[in-house]
């Protein structure tokens, strides 16, 4: 079966032809107006077999990529945030026939940013390999001539191809948004189980309190917001949490919602327990 798996490459250039949002610098907004503002929420789609913090309410795009005898409709999901850009998630599944040969899908994985960049007409700016929870990926940056940036992830489970990204022209009004955004991407729906396809895998290993704490304080004072909010999701699945400190990390988890969403940058003195060169206090 010849193929390509081009889901995100189909969902973004589509998009980038009619580029819908007038991109400008944004105005601060005051922190305690922005929390009332968030947008910012945890998506999960049924038998996705991920989650990711996505801005608003996501739009799906679905696509046939196989062929007329042997369909395979790959899924995309976008969300268009005013004055920042597009945030992209997607999938689909590897055929059957191809999921144990390990060298053609090695260099499937290693071709997907030059494959997008072709698709952007776009330079290929830098890219590198990564994991996530075991699962080999890549990273990539993407540039046009018009001056849009598309920073992407790529990850390859045992069935599935998975990719997220950003496209904007504001890539420096959003060097926390960006990162945060591509590292709350998890492999395993909202309370961590693994969902691939129709199979289903052990949940991921417990952390700690108090690894969690550490990195909770790192996010903050890094001001990586929703990284924050994704250890804060983390902390809220615990089951045994008592109720009041639950009330207590749903409403920090709002404030954090908040910053996101308004790209707030907060004085390092005014961030307990943080330096001011933005790193933890020892």
């Amino acid at each position: 079966m010849n193929y390509k798996l081009l889901i995100p490459l189909c969902l973004a250039t589509s998009l980038v032809t009619g580029y819908p949002v007038a991109i400008a610098e944004p105005e601060p907004i005051a922190p305690m107006a922005a929390a009332s503002q968030s947008v910012w929420s945890r998506f999960s789609p049924p038998e996705g077999g991920f989650s990711i913090l996505m801005p608003g309410t996501p739009e799906e795009t679905n696509q046939n990529v196989g062929t007329e005898e042997k369909p395979l409709i790959s899924r995309g999901f976008s969300s268009i945030r005013e004055n920042e850009g597009i945030y992209l998630v997607g999938y689909n599944d590897i055929p059957e026939e191809e999921r144990s040969n390990q060298k053609k899908l090695k260099a499937m994985l290693d071709s997907i940013p030059q494959e997008f960049a072709k698709g952007f007409k776009g330079r290929l700016v830098n890219q590198k390999n990564i994991t996530l929870n075991g699962y080999k990926g890549k990273e990539f940056k993407i540039q046009d001539s018009q001056g849009f940036v598309f920073r992407g992830r790529a990850y390859l489970t045992n069935n599935r191809l998975y990719l997220i990204g950003v496209l904007t022209t504001k890539e420096r009004y959003l060097r926390r948004t960006i990162p945060g955004f591509l590292n709350s991407f998890q492999i395993g729906d909202s309370r961590g189980t693994t969902q691939v396809g129709n199979t289903t895998a052990n949940p991921k290993p417990t952390i700690s309190p108090e690894t969690l704490n550490s990195q909770l304080q790192l996010a903050v004072c890094t001001q990586n917001w929703v990284g924050a909010i994704t250890i804060v999701d983390r902390m809220l699945a615990v089951s045994t949490l008592e109720k009041e400190f639950r009330s207590q990390l749903l409403a920090y988890r709002q404030r954090l919602q908040g910053f996101a969403s308004s790209g707030t940058v907060v004085p390092a003195e005014a961030l307990p327990g943080c330096s001011p060169g933005g790193q933890k206090k020892p």
